[in-house]
């Protein structure tokens, strides 16, 4: 099958004063963005106890995300200035808003990474739920990704004995889950249960 590069990378001519309304990205990406000229202010949303797992309430998004929500519910709002030469980098299911101050030319990429697979799964399910309101666009075809990464954990588990040690020893392991934390074993059962899913609650399959 061909590699979905198309939706993995991307770039971006905006002219001043454009905004894109608050979204997360689609199909639980995390993203990094580049800007090459102009100026853009990014949003971002943090849940109050800065705890990720908070993105997980349906209640963020159907009730709770709106104009008020950082003096009620004290979420907190960061505005990060992006100037030439500068690169952000963003974790996946965040919400966030993009003000265009000057006319700005960018590139970026769109990303799987097993440290955030938890976030990843939020993010799609809530793509799901409310596709057209929360997210701008839809890439079905990169979700056979995380197959690929489960399928390299899985090799991991199978043969790599240095590995298995590491996870007892809970050391950290560069793109790959460390299962001996609850934070790494909670990963891989998120992207495990979101396969096993799939024909479920990805609509395309219908």
């Amino acid at each position: 099958e061909k590699y979905p590069f198309s939706v993995m990378r991307w770039g971006l001519c905006a002219t001043a004063d454009a905004v894109h309304d608050c979204h997360i990205d689609a199909e639980g990406f995390a993203t990094a963005c580049s800007v090459l000229s102009g100026e853009k202010y990014w949003l971002v949303a943090l849940p109050p106890d800065m705890d990720f797992g908070g993105f997980a309430s349906a209640a963020t998004y159907l009730e709770s995300y709106n104009e008020h929500m950082q003096n009620d519910q004290g979420w907190v709002i960061v505005a990060l200035k992006l100037t030439p030469g500068t690169t952000l980098i963003m974790r996946p299911n965040t919400p966030h808003l993009v003000v265009t101050l000057a006319p700005s030319i960018c590139f970026g990429s769109h990303f799987y990474c097993s440290s955030t697979l938890r976030d990843t799964c939020f993010g799609i399910y809530h793509c799901f739920v409310q596709r057209d309101f929360i997210t701008n666009h839809t890439h079905p075809e990169s979700r056979r990704l995380l197959f690929y990464i489960l399928v390299s954990i899985h090799k991991a588990m199978e043969i790599d004995e240095e590995y298995l040690r590491l996870c007892k020893t809970k050391q950290h392991i560069p793109h790959l889950p460390n299962l001996g934390s609850f934070k790494g074993l909670n990963d891989l059962l998120c992207v495990i249960n979101l396969i096993d899913l799939g024909s479920a609650i990805f609509a395309e399959r219908y």
